[in-house]
């Protein structure tokens, strides 16, 4: 699995990223096994480049992954607010979202997620570097710990997040549906079509419920004590992971 799918779960689109995400970080062994997936890419045949990177260059390709975090993130939001404007074909959504990809720091250097695997296990013990990880990984909570809510998250009740929850899987499953009865599916690429498919649910949500990001993060953030307690929510939250999972997981 592409790194790439973290930067979606932690800074991607509105509704199930940060539901998502939100519920993961606090999940020691969930978010160690999404680190994992991201610095586990399988070798390719390229070549490679030769040497070590040192702390300056590992720095600076970690800067910008999570600047690159910052930028799919504004260009997510504006790819939800149109989709869920107008109705799109799969193939306009699809060059919608590739258009959206800023350009990856590791291709652009030659360099695959197994050689970050490499370089970040050798500095695990430098603070700096894993304070950099961390940065990517965590959330974007106030320096301050205060959750600010937007009016509209002050009206979403626990209750509502579940039940947009429940709404989200049964529009994943659909759209796992619908893309397995694409004839041709070897043109796209799969990691676009993970990132598509997140942006179609969180339109979803913005058009049913009215919702975008930041109404959406500050609500989870501001009812994850009270989320982490339902079980209708983490058994949905569950099933979601599992979907997603498999769909991505069986078309790599």
């Amino acid at each position: 699995m592409d790194w790439q799918k973290l930067l979606l779960a932690a800074g991607g689109a509105a509704g199930l990223a940060a539901v998502l995400y939100y519920l993961l970080r606090d999940d020691p062994e969930g978010e160690k096994a999404l680190l994992e997936d991201r610095l586990a890419e399988a070798a390719s045949e390229t070549k490679r480049r030769s040497g070590e990177l040192s702390k300056g260059e590992v720095l600076e390709i970690l800067q910008e992954i999570s600047g690159m975090q910052q930028v799919m993130k504004e260009n997510m939001r504006k790819l939800t607010k149109e989709m869920a404007e107008k109705e799109l074909s799969f193939d306009e959504l699809y060059e919608r979202t590739e258009k959206a990809q800023p350009t990856d720091p590791l291709e652009k250097r030659g360099l695959t997620g197994e050689d970050l695997d490499r370089v970040l296990q050798s500095s695990s013990s430098d603070p700096e570097v894993m304070t950099a990880v961390s940065k990517i990984m965590g959330s974007p909570e106030p320096s301050g710990g205060e959750v600010v809510l937007t009016a509209r998250a002050k009206e979403v009740s626990v209750q509502m997040i579940v039940d947009i929850h429940t709404f989200m899987l049964e529009e994943l499953q659909q759209f796992v549906r619908e893309f397995a009865d694409i004839q041709d599916k070897s043109k796209y690429d799969m990691k676009t079509v993970g990132i598509l498919s997140q942006a179609v649910l969180d339109s979803k949500v913005a058009k049913k419920y009215n919702l975008v990001s930041e109404d959406m993060e500050g609500a989870v953030m501001s009812n994850k004590g009270s989320l982490v307690q339902d079980m209708k929510f983490m058994q949905t939250h569950m099933e979601i992971q599992q979907v997603m999972s498999g769909f991505l997981g069986a078309a790599m």
